[in-house]
């Protein structure tokens, strides 16, 4: 696939020979933590590094790209070796397009829907970026969210559980007796609540109801009471007296306090 295009590749020896003459290292001395960013003239941002085909790469667009690598990795390229490794992934890079473009993918379906996609993402940062400096985030702003957000950043342990409800007491122990014999997972609780709860609230989700507190008001005081006291996922309480009958109570899930 390469040969087609190796006739313009000569001028990436020339390019490089200009790369290094331009001295365009990443600074890194041993006393900073990560590379200073690539600075050179306007005038020299015009020559052209390397070409390839129709496509020239300049000094200003290598400066570009060098200096969008996050500090971290651009340590690689600090090195004459390290620039001429960039230089030949750029080139590479290109040649594939170029390639690529020759077989019309540009045409498949598959890839004007990932450019499209591409493009919702930049649109989308594109709108934020303008609507959001960061000049104009103020502490006072920050605590007059935070205050309003209080819920997010300290809330109390909550738990979570799966529940069965049937009308008798009796039915409940034995469905009990049979849970915990079998020690059966979650998925077969799904399908005994499916199969004998009389919730039909609940039955919906195969028995089981938001994360709550201690201090919820939309659960009932006899099923909040039961979670708090079992220690691992997968216990089973019960049955307790609530207003739809006797209800059976698997912990299904342990959210830690968060302050």
């Amino acid at each position: 696939m390469f040969k087609k295009y190796i006739k313009y590749l000569s001028s990436f020896i020339i390019g490089t020979g200009v790369l290094f003459s331009l001295n365009l290292v990443v600074q890194a001395t041993q006393d900073k933590a990560a590379p200073e960013k690539v600075k050179i003239t306007p005038a020299d941002k015009e020559k052209a590094v390397v070409k390839i085909g129709d496509k020239t790469i300049t000094v200003g667009e290598l400066e570009t790209k060098l200096n969008n690598i996050v500090p971290f990795v651009r340590k690689r390229y600090v090195s004459n070796e390290g620039k001429r490794e960039y230089m030949e992934q750029l080139v590479n890079q290109e040649v594939l397009a170029m390639e690529a473009n020759a077989q019309e993918f540009d045409k498949k379906e598959s890839v004007k829907n990932a450019v499209r996609t591409t493009m919702i993402y930049r649109q989308k940062k594109l709108a934020v970026n303008n609507r959001v400096k960061k000049e104009n985030i103020t502490e006072k702003g920050i605590k007059n969210y935070y205050d309003k957000h209080i819920n997010e950043y300290q809330r109390p342990e909550r738990r979570r559980v799966n529940i069965l409800v049937v009308k008798d007491k009796k039915k409940a122990d034995e469905l009990k007796k049979e849970i915990t014999a079998k020690k059966l997972n979650l998925r077969t609780f799904h399908k005994l609540v499916k199969k004998h709860s009389i919730d039909e609230k609940s039955k919906k989700r195969a028995g089981m109801l938001q994360f709550f507190d201690k201090n919820s008001k939309n659960i009932e005081k006899s099923i909040i009471a039961q979670p708090f006291i079992m220690k691992n996922t997968g216990d089973i309480a019960g049955p307790v007296k609530t207003s739809k009958g006797f209800t059976l109570i698997r912990l299904s899930g342990i959210s830690p306090a968060v302050n």
